[in-house]
């Protein structure tokens, strides 16, 4: 007998929902941000499996939505731009592209309002001075003689033609005179002024650089180092050394105060003390305020912090989200655990099919698992909601539903598909180190075998005395190396002790081969079974 096996589940749920592209006034009161995450409460605007793409104002509770719906088909505004003043303010909208295409005109564009008026630009990227006045736009696509890098001051609508820039993280590459900054050549780094252009020769190649607003001061980072030049002099030094790698940084107007993200660290440095750790969260955007008084950080990337640097104050705007989710177990039938894998996952969450909650059974930070109820409607589309108390986001996506019994080994999730099976004793798990040996029986567990010969209620874990049956016949095989072979089956039943999964004591046939096999079991007239990899030795 030849078995199409399939060993692995991959549906993808959700598309990423995290917190990115911060933005905020000078004194740090007023902080838009970008997020793939819906409302928990949105009136009905958002509908659909997918995350919108929206441009959300922080405030107290539920965030104020500045711009959306985008979502996977549609418009997408995900980056925000938001003067000192407040005056200047807008967001980039990107159109997504699917499948094959070349495009050479571009795919979004900035929508910008500055007193009072409001205007459209198209390009690759853009980047604001801080003032709201200079917008930077990099020309699209970069390699097109068609569109070449402008300097557009917003107040009198002139234009200029500017040398080809670099345009790296920090939103900070334009000064409040229009000065640019930005890496050249790996190496070296251009400051281009109204009437001048001059180049930094650096010791290595910098990542990125930004500008004070008055241009007379340069940061920028290579993978360790936080370098501080004087523009007027063309003095340079390290003024940080990282001890990891450094992928973002973010500067106050004057220059002398800096944000840094040093690996899993927060680092602030300033001119006038040495560099001092704020956290060690990792991952995640930062923001500084113009005035170097107020800190903004994704710590992780869907969590945000507002630090208060003058105390140290610490609040925790919205609480740590899972970012993102699939389905990555089979077997999903009522009565059968379910798995979500992605994350981060805590067990604060609940998950929501069709408004009804699932009960958790087990989590971790990469995996959510949760009992389907043995009396939940059958159906493919099932619209999931994942949400935590205390946050006002969900993430929404899909879920599918087997209308039939449909047998899946249990497996390890992150370990390429492997068998989780314990040797008979219980004493370990089946491993590389530790294999099934041929003649000897081994415990697995399975999902999607359906009803039981007498009622559990959902969330109650599987009697033991006498065990619960499923009504479904089940036969489980062995293949690889040789053709499929069924093993002798001495216990079946749902597990003792867990909630949504079956136990299966089975012996490996004592001449089976040393090696990796390939573990299946199916149910009457199934053609197809998630499976997993088992490791077998000879005695």
């Amino acid at each position: 007998m030849k078995h199409a096996l399939i060993l692995a589940a991959v549906l993808v749920t959700s598309l990423p929902g995290q917190i990115i592209e911060l933005a905020t006034t000078g004194d740090g009161a007023e902080l838009h941000f970008s997020s793939g995450y819906t409302l928990r409460d949105d009136g009905g605007g958002d509908t659909g499996i997918f995350p919108a793409s929206r441009i959300y104002r922080y405030q107290p509770g539920t965030p104020e939505i500045l711009a959306g719906l985008g979502g996977p088909v549609g418009p997408a505004p995900n980056k925000p731009y938001l003067s000192s003043d407040g005056q200047t303010r807008g967001w980039y909208t990107f159109q997504t592209c699917f499948g094959s295409c070349i495009i050479f005109t571009p795919r979004g564009g900035l929508t910008v309002t500055r007193q009072g008026k409001t205007s459209q630009f198209t390009g690759d990227q853009l980047r604001l001075s801080r003032n709201g006045r200079w917008l930077f736009d990099s020309g699209y696509p970069v390699v097109s003689p068609t569109f070449v890098p402008r300097l557009i001051d917003l107040e009198t609508g002139v234009s200029r033609t500017m040398p080809r820039q670099t345009v790296s993280h920090p939103t900070h590459m334009v000064a409040d005179d229009g000065t640019l900054v930005s890496p050249f050549e790996g190496n070296r780094l251009r400051v281009t002024a109204a009437d001048s252009v001059v180049d930094f020769t650096m010791p290595e190649a910098i990542i990125s650089a930004a500008l004070a607003t008055d241009a007379a001061r340069v940061l920028a980072i290579s993978q360790t180092r936080l370098y501080l030049i004087d523009v007027a002099t063309g003095t340079q030094r390290i003024v940080y050394e990282a001890q990891d790698t450094l992928t973002r940084f973010t500067l106050s107007d004057a220059g002398d105060r800096v944000l840094l993200r040093d690996g899993a660290r927060l680092v602030r440095w300033d001119s006038a003390s040495e560099a001092r750790v704020l956290n060690e969260f990792g991952g995640g955007e930062v923001l500084l305020s113009g005035d170097g008084r107020v800190a903004y950080s994704g710590e992780p990337a869907n969590q945000l912090v507002r630090i208060a640097l003058d105390s140290g104050e610490r609040t925790v705007l919205y609480p740590e989200f899972a970012s993102w989710f699939n389905q990555s177990l089979g077997g999903a039938v009522p009565g059968s655990l379910t798995r979500l894998s992605g994350g981060p996952f805590n067990d604060r969450q609940v998950l929501r099919v069709r408004g009804r909650e699932f009960p958790m059974v087990a989590v971790t930070p990469e995996t959510y698992e949760a009992q389907i109820p043995w009396d939940f409607p059958v159906g493919q589309n099932n619209p999931v909601e994942l949400s935590r108390p205390g946050s006002p986001f969900v993430i929404r996506g899909g879920l599918f539903l087997s209308a039939r019994v449909s047998p899946a080994v249990y497996t390890l999730n992150g370990f390429e598909g492997r068998v989780k099976a314990v040797q008979r004793d219980f004493g370990s798990l089946v491993s590389q180190e530790s294999p099934a040996v041929a003649g000897t029986s081994i415990h697995f567990w399975l999902t999607g075998l359906g009803p039981l010969d007498r009622p559990v209620a959902t969330g109650e874990p599987g009697p033991s005395d006498p065990p619960a049956r499923p009504v479904a016949p089940v036969a489980c095989y062995l293949e690889g190396g040789l053709p499929a072979r069924g093993l002798r089956v001495l216990f079946l039943g749902y597990a003792p002790g867990l909630v949504g999964v079956y136990q299966v004591e089975a012996e490996i046939p004592a001449d089976w081969p040393a090696g990796e096999a390939n573990l299946f079991c199916r149910s009457g007239d199934s053609v197809t079974s998630m499976g997993g990899k088992l490791q077998v030795a000879r005695p």
